[in-house]
């Protein structure tokens, strides 16, 4: 399935190597219609518990990424939107970059490489106790290891579910997963808090800058091709 995307690059010099918290509250002071993205967030309706507008910083610069609803929503903040008819139309406009392209988005003929550009938020309370049961009360070194594996494989499938029916695809089939990940320290702490980095593999199409697990509004969990994978 190919999934229609919207891309804005902001490129004035004054924004390269903000932070996304200064790029969000840069957009809140310059653009009195961005409460409407706000608005839009929290309605359940609207993300159905995946955001269809992402806020990012790739190469040290801000960028947001939308699709589905999220380009309609964004045409109230940036009405330039209304002339990109086609796939692989470009405006500018005041030093920003408009672009709609494309990209596949399911299940691939091959393993494909990918890797976290940023860091990866897939905990929640329940897979983290079990993340700490693994490392802390399993002696054997094999089953350990078997035990995370498995953890990790199915945290990153069900961040993948949740992406991919948010974006009109449904998974009907199984797909292969392999993971190297660096794994946070085996502490107690608030789960929300705990990130992983690292590579995975698996015979699926990710559309290259979405965001997977929690925070992607926010530039987490970026996922883009591995191309030393």
């Amino acid at each position: 399935m190919k999934l229609r995307i919207l891309k804005i690059n902001f490129q004035s010099p004054q924004l390269k190597d903000m932070t996304i918290e200064s790029f969000l509250d840069y957009m809140e002071m310059n653009f009195p219609d961005y409460n409407y993205i706000s608005e839009n967030f929290r309605n359940e309706e609207f993300n159905k518990l995946y955001p269809k507008i992402q806020f990012k910083i790739i190469d040290n610069q801000p960028t947001i990424i939308a699709a589905k609803k999220g380009i309609k929503v964004l045409r109230k903040v940036f009405p330039v939107i209304d002339k990109l008819k086609h796939i692989g139309d470009i405006e500018e406009e005041s030093e920003n970059k408009f672009y709609m392209y494309e990209e596949d988005i399911g299940i691939s003929e091959e393993m494909i490489n990918y890797k976290f550009a940023s860091p990866w938020f897939p905990f929640y309370r329940i897979n983290y106790e079990d993340y700490l049961h693994f490392q802390n009360d399993i002696p054997d070194e094999k089953f350990r290891n078997l035990g995370i594996r498995d953890l990790m494989r199915n945290m990153l499938i069900g961040c993948l579910y949740r992406m991919s029916k948010s974006m009109g695809y449904s998974i009907n089939q199984k797909f292969h997963v392999e993971s190297d990940f660096i794994l946070p320290p085996p502490e107690k702490k608030d789960p929300a808090t705990v990130s992983i980095t690292g590579n995975f593999s698996m015979d699926f199409h990710i559309p290259s800058l979405l965001g997977l697990g929690n925070y992607v509004f926010r530039n987490k969990g970026v996922v883009v091709k591995n191309n030393d994978g």
